[in-house]
């Protein structure tokens, strides 16, 4: 069976990567005009705006993605949200602007290619529309709340911030904090060059070299929050034996983080605390205003605990995730993985056959029966009639 896969994406630090030590210059100034006041975006042009995004992002095109950000207002907000001297904040902006600094282009370095956006809903806030997208990659979630901006000038709608899940604040936000902490330890004479570093191990995959840069970063750096989400999605993707512990050191550090959700999930799994797990959910659904993928969240849940009754709950929410995602394949082995220990033999048939067709899966006899969960299976009229078909319709 397809290994339940974590719940945690690290948050985009190519981005804080494209701007480390981006303050530490010596231009002066008055500090940094505000970005400019917006006209609220109408539920129509949020939902064009969703559409060229999805169409941008899937798979990442950084020059069509570019089109869609008001880089400008981006940049202004980090440094005016970073909590340093004005002139230091005209001097960030100043080096943003001589690095033609692109959201765009580091979110495209930091997304992985079989990263799947999905559009939820179209939200109100107050008199503005935000789009709320889904993430998926490789069995984690996330979502993406983009802030959108109308000009008062021009009238055009743009992308001016996103707030990410994982992370529990507006990227401009985090980017923020980065750029401060960056400065600080400069002034203590340490060096933040860590962040290109960082990115760059997060990107290629060598989990273990992100977490010996980011163990040898400056005390302070290292506890942010970004630097210490990152950290966990390498335990997570090296399946550490100090996972857990990281976790829980999260849990304990960000204790009321809305980042802690996503991160807490994959304690909850682990320490098999369903109850907990359930709670947090319910938190999630009602951030997000619902989602059917949380739906085979549950499912996943009430694997942990194998009584009638559970797999019975994991069955029924893993084909209340399908009506509405009948193309994830994880779902579709959750249900199957309910109806194996369930012992329904026939349904077990043609989940598999779904899988198999679906998705391409080919399967191995001797494979299965090194798994407990097929053993039954494996000796069942059900399966000898189905590899029969299948044998006879691929070949042996």
């Amino acid at each position: 069976m397809k290994r339940r896969g974590p719940w945690i994406v690290g948050v985009a630090l190519a981005v804080a990567a494209g701007i480390a030590g981006a303050g530490a210059l010596g231009a002066c100034g008055d500090g940094v005009p505000r970005p400019p006041a917006m006209d609220p975006v109408s539920a129509d042009e949020a939902a064009t705006l969703a559409r060229e995004f999805d169409a941008a992002i899937e798979p990442c095109d950084a020059d069509r993605l570019e089109k869609l950000f008001d880089s400008e207002t981006v940049a202004r907000r980090i440094v005016n949200k970073a909590d340093i001297p004005a002139s230091e904040k005209r001097g960030g902006l100043n080096e943003l602007q001589r690095r033609n600094f692109s959201v765009a282009r580091q979110l495209c370095l930091g997304f992985v290619s079989a990263a799947r956006f999905d559009l939820l809903r179209i939200r109100q806030n107050g008199a503005t529309h935000r789009p709320l997208f889904r993430m998926l990659t490789d069995g984690t979630v996330n979502y993406y709340d983009l802030e959108l901006g109308k000009s008062k000038t021009s009238g055009v709608v743009r992308i001016v911030d996103l707030y990410v899940y994982t992370s529990g604040e507006d990227l401009t936000t985090t980017l923020a904090g980065l750029i401060e902490q960056g400065l600080a330890a400069e002034r203590r004479g340490q060096t933040v060059a860590g962040f290109q570093d960082l990115a760059s191990a997060r990107r290629e995959g060598d989990w273990a070299e992100v977490r010996r840069i980011a163990e040898a970063m400056p005390e302070r750096v290292r506890n942010t929050k970004a630097v210490r989400l990152v950290e966990l999605q390498a335990a997570m993707e090296q399946d550490a034996p100090d996972y857990l512990a990281i976790i829980e050191r999260f849990e304990k550090d960000f204790p009321d983080d809305p980042a802690v959700d996503l991160v807490a999930i994959d304690g909850h799994f682990l320490r098999k605390d369903l109850p907990a797990l359930m709670r947090v959910i319910e938190r999630l659904e009602r951030r997000v205003g619902g989602d059917p993928y949380l739906a085979h969240v549950r499912s996943s849940g009430y694997l942990l605990e194998p009584t009638n009754d559970n797999l019975e709950k994991a069955e029924r929410w893993s084909r209340v995730a399908l009506d509405a995602l009948p193309d994830v394949q994880d779902v579709w082995w959750n249900l199957a993985t309910a109806q194996l220990q369930r012992q329904d033999h026939v349904a077990v048939v043609a989940t598999l056959e779904t899988i198999r067709t679906r998705f391409g899966v080919t399967f191995d006899r001797d494979a299965m029966a090194e798994q407990d969960i097929y053993q039954r299976f494996l000796v069942s009229p059900e399966f000898a009639g189905w590899w029969a078909r299948v044998n006879g319709a691929t070949g042996p």
